[in-house]
This record gives C-alpha cells, sequence and structure tokens, in this order.
C-alpha cells in the first residue's frame, strides 16, 4: 500500500510516503517523492533482471486468482 502525505517545512509544505507490504506489513518510509521513485526505480529494474533470469527467480507479479497483486 502506498501512502502520500504533505507535511509543513517553515512554510514551504514537502511531500512524505509510506509503502507498506500488505503480507509481511513491512513498512518503508521516504523523507520526499525522489526517495521514494529512486526506490521503485531501483524495484523495477531488480525484478526486470530476475525475470531474464528465469521463472525461479523472485519476482513481482501482476496479481494472483483474486485479482491481487502478490510477490513471488
Amino acid at each position: 500500500m502506498l501512502r502520500l502525505w504533505r507535511a509543513g517545512n517553515d512554510g514551504k509544505p514537502v511531500w512524505r510516503a509510506s509503502l507498506k507490504h500488505p503480507l509481511t506489513r513491512e513498512r518503508l518510509g521516504f523523507a520526499g517523492l525522489r526517495e521514494l521513485f529512486a526506490y521503485l526505480e531501483a524495484q523495477i529494474e531488480e525484478a526486470d533482471l530476475s525475470s531474464e533470469e528465469g521463472p525461479d527467480e523472485p519476482r513481482m507479479t501482476s496479481g494472483n486468482s483474486n485479482g491481487r497483486p502478490d510477490c513471488r
């Protein structure tokens, strides 16, 4: 789950973000959108590389039988 909110910073609002894994409940916090996007880009690149290595490697899938995203 992605959560975005604006926080005040001396009159200049900044965006904050957090990601929470739906199964493990692991939570990652990000001080800004740049950090969030860098993390997401790295995850996508890792998933692309592992999908090239074969089906036994962990990768993100588009969904399971109930239509929800899952990780393999």
